[in-house]
């Protein structure tokens, strides 16, 4: 079953509303129990969370399929010197040949600050990758695990933009492996 634009849409308006649900909430509305929990401190880095929203570019080699294209990805987590991200990846490209090509990809990633803003980490999960047949127009899709490795820089610590580049591969359920570079310059919030 080809995934349609519409498709891709709603997976990133329900990733948006799932962030901008706990901001709406009101603090005010009868929940449960009061937590016994402590409050955390500032200095805890669960204190901190962050979203980031980045234009994503990417190259993708496939057999001698060359594939360029670009996206969005979207990411929650910890916002500290050592972070864990849940990251969402829509990406659509074309071959060479111009034949349409998509990349989506779901899974968390950790970094760890080096020194400065200088990030490193390492990431998987799991990766949608669909080409289209040339002969008939429709699609191949196949699913498998991803795994990568990050470098990258924060320009600040809060609402500031960032750099990332991913170097990684997927290996899809067919054994064929897909591999390339992801380069993302988005905004922390």
């Amino acid at each position: 079953m080809p995934l349609t634009r519409a498709f891709v849409a709603s997976l990133v308006v329900a990733w948006l509303a799932t962030l901008a649900a706990p901001a709406h909430a009101d603090p005010d509305a009868p929940g449960g129990e009061p937590s016994s929990d402590p409050p955390l401190r500032p200095d805890d880095p669960r204190s901190h969370i962050q979203a980031r929203v980045a234009v994503t570019g990417m190259y993708r080699s496939l057999y001698d399929l060359s594939v360029l294209g670009g996206g969005v990805t979207l990411s929650v987590g910890g916002d500290g010197d050592r972070s864990g991200q849940v990251n969402l990846r829509l990406l659509d490209g074309r071959t060479l040949g111009g034949l349409h090509v998509m990349d989506i990809g779901l899974g968390g990633s950790a970094e760890f600050v080096v020194t400065g803003g200088l990030l490193v980490g390492l990431g998987g999960g799991l990766a949608l990758f669909g080409v289209q047949r040339a002969t008939d127009g429709s699609d191949i899709l196949s699913v498998g695990p991803e795994l990568y490795g990050r470098i990258g820089y924060r320009f600040a610590n809060r609402n500031a933009p960032f750099v990332t580049l991913d170097l990684g591969s997927e290996l899809q359920t067919s054994g064929t492996l897909v591999w390339g570079p992801t380069l993302s310059l988005g905004y922390r919030f």
